[in-house]
């Protein structure tokens, strides 16, 4: 095993012998380090989203990626801190989303134009109403036969009689 070599002027001391000689211990030290850094990587991602709120109010931001930009840090930062997960911006986003989308809808109402009418007529319409203005209903039946009747039945089976369904289905592949 080497050992490091510290050299002094009244002399040469091994690393061991040094560091027993230091009055504090290495590992209590860093520790506290450690424990301070996380201290400041927390107040800084508070005061990054209290700046964030700030910017969603003040621009009318919707979107994250936007933010981003607004913000005196990259966007790999603005992920690595979590910001784009925490609650209050993502409901700010929201909030703001849902009061333009609002502000369109009655825009839109009073506006008289027959295109803007069909845009928040389809906004609102529920499924039916919108596949028949889109014509886009389109319904499909299948008649199932032999082994895929059969196969169809499977997960309505229960685990104990899913060994005689699986003969008979073979059954019927073989004829």
């Amino acid at each position: 095993m080497a050992v490091e070599i510290i050299g002094s002027q009244e002399g040469v001391y091994d690393f061991y012998t040094l560091s027993a000689a230091l009055p504090i211990n290495l590992k209590q030290f860093y520790a506290k380090k450690l424990e301070q850094s996380e201290e400041i990587k927390e107040a800084l991602r508070h005061n990054m989203e209290e700046l964030a709120l700030a910017k969603i109010d003040k621009h009318s931001l919707y979107f994250v990626e936007d933010l981003t930009t607004y913000l005196p840090i990259s966007r790999r930062t603005f992920y690595d801190m979590g910001l784009h997960s925490v609650h209050t911006i993502r409901e700010a986003l929201l909030a703001n989303k849902l009061r333009k989308k609002a502000k369109l809808r009655r825009k839109w109402e009073s506006n008289g134009n027959a295109t803007t009418e069909i845009v928040l007529y389809k906004l609102l319409a529920n499924e039916d109403e919108l596949a028949r203005l889109n014509g886009t209903d389109q319904t499909h039946t299948v008649k199932l036969d032999g082994a895929f009747k059969e196969l169809a039945k499977w997960s309505e089976v229960p685990l104990a009689d899913r060994k005689k369904l699986l003969e008979t289905i073979k059954s019927l592949g073989s004829e």
